[in-house]
């Protein structure tokens, strides 16, 4: 029995300091067949990554997301049969098709996220508790109520800091925005929530 012959091949992808007078390669390991395709791919233009890069750069909007549709379609081109006449307008497709993918993939996901976050239930029990010396159970019952009329994104952040007691670091990381900005959105959120339960 024949095992595939593990191909090393290097691409040339954009360095962390993403300049484009100097690349450096990067060996990946790919299973695959014998053949020796490395003089195939040194035939491609020198600049054609940089501009790949770029433009699904220009779709996608993240250098990191870029790179790796890139890098797609570069081994799909590696592993491509028979090899194409035009390889670099087949790359350039290629780099356009996995980039309109992810852009659609993470767009998908953010409607369905966007989706849970209102659809989510108050994860907050609506019994008063016996002994509390800040409201009466009626207070309780109306400030569960205003909560539950607040739009999404301020329910969410008011339930996830207070009942869940996540802190401003947290929130911020897994929104992607700086702690600030979390302070001002829960500065929002309270007043919305104020201005809910004296109405």
């Amino acid at each position: 029995m024949r095992c595939p012959v593990v191909v090393y091949l290097t691409l040339w992808i954009l360095p962390l300091s993403r300049s484009h007078d100097s690349f450096s390669p990067v060996a990946i390991r790919i299973g695959g067949s014998s053949k020796d395709r490395a003089p195939l791919l040194k035939s491609l233009p020198a600049d054609v990554v940089p501009r790949l890069v770029d433009k699904a750069q220009r779709l996608l909007g993240s250098p990191d997301l870029a790179e790796d549709a890139v890098q797609e379609a570069l081994v799909a081109l590696w592993r491509a049969e028979p090899w194409p006449q035009r390889p670099s307008a087949w790359l350039a497709g290629a780099v356009h098709l996995r980039a309109l993918h992810i852009h659609r993939t993470l767009r998908r996901r953010a409607i369905r996220e966007a989706n849970a976050a209102r659809e989510r239930p108050l994860v907050v029990d609506g019994s008063h508790p016996e002994d509390c010396p800040i409201c009466t159970a009626e207070e309780h019952a109306r400030m569960l109520a205003a909560l539950n009329r607040l739009r999404p994104k301020h329910r969410n952040l008011l339930v996830r800091y207070y009942f869940d007691s996540v802190d401003y670091e947290v929130l911020a990381s897994e929104q992607g925005v700086s702690r600030g900005t979390i302070a001002s959105r829960m500065n929002r959120a309270r007043e919305a929530l104020r201005q809910t339960f004296l109405s």
